[in-house]
């Protein structure tokens, strides 16, 4: 990897460590603060109708916690990359992390559904921290083809963490409880702040002062982008689908499927291999001819998945191998299409990578707050499970979001696969 200033990384580090080792390790600490986010988004779900018989509550009113999560992990992005462009990279990450566990151990240590609610809303506030810094930090680092593997490697963090966690959260709850699905989450973050405080360098060159009055003016020239718009709405649309299943895909496998809490954990961890498969896919093609075709192909594959799962589902047909199988797909198209667009997006913003970075995952979290909302609510409506709807309505926003985005997407390959250059400022962003 090419590092794009030494004195960052050199800054409290011994002269003589290899620099391609520390932006390894920096990789790996910035993949692990990415991911925290989603290890406490899934680890519960296996747990969802135990811990509705525990507190007295509904099934669809412990779905919306999952909201009760994102909601703040979605706005706080907004706050957390001014800071971070402000304070530091640094104190922006422990700060959040230390909300994280507060949050978790509130959560494993509830016994109202209000402090149960409270304990998941800090969690999001913490775990948004991390999430957006974390390409902020990349952004600062690398460039070029460098940035879009960075950027891969924290969104296979990211994707690779939902999938892994439901099987962790499968044993903890049958062998501990429900309440091991938060203490868990907060001894990763108590291990994640020292990996911060420990390993990663302070990034940010410059700052500049942070004044809550001023934060619409910083994100309205990236807003204004229309270049940032259609990537970030690219990336966005995955986590749709992803999200509709999160919200009712455990309660339909454990309820109608009829597999124990266990077993469900199991299967996540298969489907979300397909996101290796498209990462690797699109790592190839960024280097060949068809470059180009990379995002067509990522949303045309998350259009494939979502029609399967519809399918099969109104036939009768969806059971637990065909659901992993249509998961594995739509994970797939995840691989193919986020890292590409998330480092698209942010790539110009070089000055303002820390509220780039923060719209970018505010974008990506509100289609997840959504598909969940929009499963929960169709759900009741109905009187059935609803994720294969909403998965469906949003693989074909995408298509429409591609539609409109053509000329982005044509040149995305061609600045992917670019040398390393200097970075562009807002005013460079095509219209």
């Amino acid at each position: 990897m090419i590092v794009r200033s030494a004195e960052p990384l050199a800054g409290g580090l011994a002269a003589t460590v290899d620099r391609a080792m520390v932006a390894r390790r920096v990789t790996l600490v910035l993949a692990a603060v990415a991911a925290i986010g989603q290890v406490s988004t899934t680890i519960y779900l296996p747990s969802i109708p135990e811990l509705s018989r525990s507190l007295g509550i509904a099934e669809s009113t412990v779905q919306l916690t999952i909201v009760a999560y994102l909601i703040p992990f979605a706005l706080f992005q907004l706050i957390a990359g001014p800071i971070a462009d402000s304070r530091g990279r640094r104190v922006t990450l422990a700060g959040g992390m230390a909300l994280f566990m507060a949050g978790s151990l509130l959560g494993a240590f509830s016994w109202h559904p209000a402090i149960l609610f409270l304990g998941r809303f800090l969690q999001g506030v913490g775990a948004s921290a991390g999430y957006t810094v974390s390409r902020a930090v990349a952004r600062d680092l690398f460039e070029g083809p460098q940035l879009t593997r960075v950027i891969g490697d924290i969104a296979l963090a990211f994707a690779l963490a939902p999938g892994m966690m439901p099987a962790v959260g499968g044993f903890a709850n049958d062998f501990l409880g429900w309440r091991a699905n938060f203490g868990i989450p907060a001894g990763f973050g108590l291990a994640i702040l020292a990996g911060v405080l420990g390993f990663l360098p302070e990034t940010l060159a410059s700052s500049v002062p942070f004044d809550p009055r001023r934060l619409a003016g910083a994100y309205a020239p990236i807003a204004g982008s229309a270049r940032f718009i259609g990537f970030a709405l690219l990336s966005t649309v995955p986590f749709i689908g992803l999200f509709a299943f999160f919200a009712s895909g455990p309660a339909y496998t454990i309820n109608v499927v009829g597999l124990t809490p266990r077993e469900f954990g199991v299967l996540p961890p298969l489907a979300v291999c397909g996101f290796l498969v498209g990462l690797t896919l699109s790592r190839r093609m960024l280097r060949g001819p068809r470059a180009g075709m990379t995002v067509r192909l990522g949303i045309g594959v998350g259009l494939l998945s979502a029609a399967l799962i519809f399918s099969f589902y109104h036939l009768g047909l969806l059971g637990a191998a065909q659901l992993t199988a249509c998961m594995f797909i739509h994970a797939t198209g995840m691989g193919i299409v986020i890292p590409v667009t998330s480092a698209e997006a942010i790539r110009p913003f070089g000055a303002s990578a820390g509220a780039a970075s923060a719209l970018l995952g505010f974008t990506q979290m509100s289609g997840a707050i959504a598909g969940t909302l929009a499963t929960s609510q169709l759900g009741v409506a109905l009187g059935r499970y609803a994720f294969p709807e909403v998965m469906l309505a949003g693989a074909v926003l995408g298509c429409v979001v591609l539609g409109l985005s053509g000329r982005a997407v044509r040149t995305a390959g061609e600045t992917a696969v670019r040398a390393v250059r200097p970075a562009v400022g807002p005013t460079d962003v095509p219209a």
